[in-house]
């Protein structure tokens, strides 16, 4: 009982200072460069111009569907109802704030899983203040910390439906959870997806074909809800796409000049990438967005595969990267190495090293489930490049495996006291 009240009030407690610092950090309530980009984008449709962005080089409107198309909806929703962008913006901190509380809540149950009872108190705790969750990224407006929120719910509801104990409303729950998280935020799909086809031949094998069906039609709905957002690009470009993004963010992660992490002077004409790009398809300035995003994955897939062992070390260097401690770079000291954020992915290293000493007893299917999230995110790290809003989604998750990595030792770390103590007598 004291456990759940002190749950409670940590709750309520880092639920209301995200608010805080939400509105300390953007006392004006602004938007962050992508969603403002996106805003525009409603802006222009709404007043008849099309999906375009203003290009001020060629002083024309060029069509575009960079980013996903789900937030630029409700943006166009805003606007038909005389909805100032600011009222969303606090609305969506206020959001941020009470999905933190709630998920701090099924964090703890979630944990309950793996640890005993007061492993996940103190698990519960890491999370509350863990530097991205709290600070770096939570404290600031991006649509990841939402989605991160309810991404630990799923999780909970998931290992849950294991046992089959869902009642009706948390499937529902769980259902618009999933769509709505890979509507605001499509790079989820490379967690929900894996994670989808998991659980449904998962269930298949276990011959619980009621589970299985659930979870299919889950990922239909989810199929479904993206229609929309496909049937625009398909009108723009003449090809169901989500955005034109990904060949963009492929090149940037495989060229000559990777470093394995965000090159933001891309644009440049001085950057060697900007230069590059040029050389390597000189008709770029002609081309559309579309076909922009496609010849660049081709330049891309191009030299990955002339340059197999510069791939290698890419990769190297990325997996290097994500475990770096180093946060969202957006705030103050964010270059600096976190002891925080060290111990966490120290601690995950080290249960995933000691699980190759027994896989059956160290892998079950409750330790799988919250894998998909880490190795869904390390797959966009390494298909694009390293960035701390895609291991943000891997992070609470790799808390709780740090914790049962501290588990394991814990005992040995007390035998070793003994013996000292031993010795010294």
């Amino acid at each position: 009982m004291l456990k759940k009240t002190s749950i409670l009030y940590l709750a309520l407690i880092f639920g209301a200072l995200r608010i805080i610092l939400l509105f300390v950090h953007n006392p004006n309530l602004i938007m962050n460069i992508d969603e403002e980009s996106n805003y525009e984008v409603a802006t222009n449709h709404f007043k008849g111009r099309g999906y375009t962005y203003f290009e001020p080089e060629k002083n024309a409107y060029l069509p575009t569907a960079f980013h996903a198309s789900f937030t630029i909806f409700v943006y166009e929703q805003l606007l038909e109802n005389n909805i100032h962008k600011r009222y969303w913006v606090a609305f969506c901190h206020l959001l941020s704030g009470i999905l933190l509380a709630i998920s701090i809540f099924y964090f703890y149950q979630l944990s309950l899983a793996f640890l005993n009872d007061k492993q996940a108190y103190y698990c519960t705790i890491a999370y509350c203040i863990f530097p991205s969750i709290l600070y770096y990224i939570g404290s600031l407006f991006w649509y990841e910390q939402i989605v991160l929120s309810v991404l630990v719910v799923v999780c909970y509801l998931i290992l849950k439906s294991l046992k089959n104990q869902l009642s009706v409303l948390e499937l529902i729950s769980l259902v618009s959870s999933i769509v709505l998280c890979s509507l605001f935020r499509i790079q989820t799909i490379a967690i929900f997806a894996p994670m989808l086809l998991f659980l449904i031949g998962y269930f298949v094998y276990k011959k619980q074909y009621r589970q299985s069906i659930i979870y299919i039609s889950i990922a239909m709905m989810g199929i479904l809800a993206h229609y929309p957002s496909l049937k625009k690009n398909k009108e723009i470009y003449g090809n169901y796409i989500l955005s034109t993004q990904l060949g963009y963010e492929i090149l940037q992660g495989h060229n000559p000049y990777a470093k394995g992490s965000w090159m933001g002077d891309w644009l440049l004409p001085e950057s060697k990438l900007y230069q590059y790009s040029n050389e390597r398809i000189p008709n770029l300035n002609e081309l559309n967005q579309y076909e922009e995003g496609i010849a660049r994955k081709k330049v891309a897939f191009t030299w990955i595969k002339e340059n197999p062992s510069g791939e290698l070390k890419l990769m190297l260097r990325k997996m290097a990267l994500f475990f770096f401690p180093r946060n969202f770079e957006f705030l103050p000291l964010n270059q600096l190495p976190n002891p925080f954020n060290f111990i966490i992915y120290l601690g995950f290293i080290y249960f995933v090293a000691q699980s190759f000493k027994s896989l059956k007893h160290s892998w079950d299917i409750e330790k799988l489930i919250i894998l998909i999230p880490i190795l869904g995110s390390l797959a966009l790290t390494l298909l694009f490049f390293m960035g701390a809003r895609w291991r943000y989604y891997a992070e609470p998750f790799m808390i709780i495996f740090a914790f049962m990595a501290f588990q394991k030792i814990r005992p040995q770390l007390k035998l070793m006291k003994n013996k000292f103590d031993g010795f010294q007598k």
